[in-house]
């Protein structure tokens, strides 16, 4: 359902008059953070699940996020039929068809028609999506350009699940709905939202709202131009927690001009709901900070038994994002080798890093990990 946001002049007066006198709105909190300006893509831009080595790792930029993840067993594309070297780049230039400045991320594809190559890049979040959580993302999409008249083309924005069910998504197929974004919820996939590719590769801000847990509030806002508000429900009732967003393009080829590659920057998720319990990452004995005790606490708890901080089982949510410390959305053995290896080795720390933040599903440890 799309929300008119240009009322009858006498309820924008009534709406004015009732805020001059209404509380203050509660101020949001960002929780979550990235842009590709970041330290961590410095080098490029790496992920797990890589296509070639030199887009293979763990790159983390920002804070609030878990480490990118490229999807490789989900995607297609090879490097002799692109003008880049790797499917994931950092715009560095900027490229003129890159609205959003550079430095941006970067997706392209193969220019070989009718083979469905596809890039995927997914963005695991440090906790899931709670209601009045908003995570938004700076979009500019190429014009779609078949590369066949038989073939396809289109990009995708969709949050998902751990398990990689999508439970809202905004997506654009050449010759389908007239080439706008179409939205993706309880109703099907067919509700568009009038935003056209051609209007879209100007750049817009999408902002996805969790109004309730099964309820969203999705504002698109082209550069320069009026936002637009679509509510609705999540698809999949009941199927899980939004815990990734994932960014698709397909069959749209690959130019050096970066006439057909997808770009995105300045991810962020703001809570009006505040941080959650405060805790350190890795601290599995809960002194507040994080040394060769915490190995020993997580290898004993894992082949001897007893309760980890967030609850009795490894796999409850809060003891995930509590010692996770490899980002593979589980705790076991290799967990507890990453931070032995960050301690005595110096490779890299913890994936949410060293610093307390908010672990949704622990008891707050505020007082002992500040």
């Amino acid at each position: 359902m799309k929300v008119d946001l240009l009322q009858t002049p006498w309820i924008a007066l009534f709406t004015v008059m009732a805020a001059s006198s209404a509380p203050a709105p509660l101020v949001a909190e960002v929780i979550a953070s990235d842009s590709a300006s970041d330290a961590a893509y410095g080098d490029g831009w790496q992920g797990l699940n890589g296509f070639v080595p030199a887009e293979t790792g763990t790159d983390n930029g920002g804070f609030g996020f878990l480490p990118w993840d490229f999807e490789e067993d989900e995607a297609f594309w090879e490097s002799e039929h692109s003008p880049y070297a790797t499917a994931h780049f950092i715009d560095t230039e900027p490229k003129s068809f890159n609205n959003l400045g550079a430095p941006a991320f970067g997706l392209t594809n193969a220019t070989v028609p009718m083979f469905g190559y596809t890039t995927i890049a997914t963005r695991p979040f440090a906790q899931p999506l709670r209601p009045g959580d908003e995570i938004s993302v700076d979009i500019d999409n190429p014009v779609m350009q078949k590369l066949a008249p038989m073939d396809s083309a289109g990009f995708r924005v969709t949050l998902r699940t751990t398990g990689n069910t999508e439970r809202f998504g905004l997506y654009t197929t050449q010759d389908f709905n007239n080439d706008e974004w179409a939205i993706t919820d309880s109703r099907g996939d067919e509700a568009t939202s009038g935003l056209s590719d051609m209007e879209g590769s100007g750049g817009f801000r999408f902002a996805f709202k969790l109004t309730a847990t099964e309820s969203y509030r999705l504002t698109i806002t082209p550069r320069g131009g009026v936002p637009s508000v679509f509510e609705g429900t999540l698809r999949r009732p009941d199927a899980g927690e939004i815990t990734r967003i994932q960014f698709l393009m397909y069959g749209n080829g690959s130019a050096a001009t970066g006439e057909r590659e997808f770009f995105f920057n300045d991810l962020r998720i703001e809570s009006a709901a505040g941080p959650g319990p405060l805790q350190r990452p890795s601290d599995c004995n809960q002194d507040g900070s994080v040394d060769i005790s915490d190995a020993i606490c997580l290898l004993s708890r894992l082949f001897q038994g007893g309760e980890l901080p967030c609850g009795p089982f490894a796999t409850d949510p809060g003891n995930v994002g509590l010692l996770d410390g490899n980002g593979d959305s589980r705790v076991d053995l290799s967990d507890a080798v990453r931070l032995l290896d960050f301690l005595f080795r110096g490779s890299a720390p913890p994936v949410l890093g060293l610093s307390c933040v908010p672990i949704e599903g622990c008891p707050d440890n505020a007082s002992a990990c500040q």
